[in-house]
């Protein structure tokens, strides 16, 4: 049975990659420093992280309302744009300070997806899980 690159259920916005599968551990890590660099260009509030949030789900930036994390299966990484959830945080519950988060996240989506003009459009799944993608043009 085949399967998909991961993403993130509650992320606002998805952009896939094409990545050299057979990059050397060095090379993975020159192309997440240009994931990070590409977003803190514009979006300077974002701060490097470098946690797992999960098995494959690795967060590579972080600022008070988001994070963005990287997950990667054969030649597909998926970058994900998460509104964190807020709760007790500030000493406020979720209903007061997370719709601010997925407010901020929904605004910058579809800047931050123009980031990457090459990247890969989902087109769907089989039902054996494989993921089918096409170029973006423009």
């Amino acid at each position: 049975m085949s399967r998909s690159v991961m993403t993130v259920s509650n992320a606002v916005q998805i952009v896939y990659l094409e990545i050299d599968y057979d990059l050397e551990e060095w090379m993975w890590d020159d192309e997440l420093e240009y994931i990070r660099d590409t977003i803190k260009a514009k979006y300077k509030s974002f701060e490097d992280a470098n946690t797992w949030d999960g098995r494959e789900e690795f967060r590579v930036l972080e600022n008070g309302l988001a994070k963005v994390v990287v997950c990667s299966y054969g030649s597909i990484a998926s970058i994900n744009l998460v509104p964190l959830d807020l709760e007790g945080v500030y000493g406020w519950g979720a209903a007061d300070t997370t719709p601010l988060a997925e407010h901020w996240c929904n605004q910058i989506a579809k800047g931050f997806a123009e980031l990457f003009p090459a990247r890969l459009r989902s087109l769907g799944r089989a039902s054996n899980g494989e993921q089918f993608f096409e170029k973006v043009i423009g």
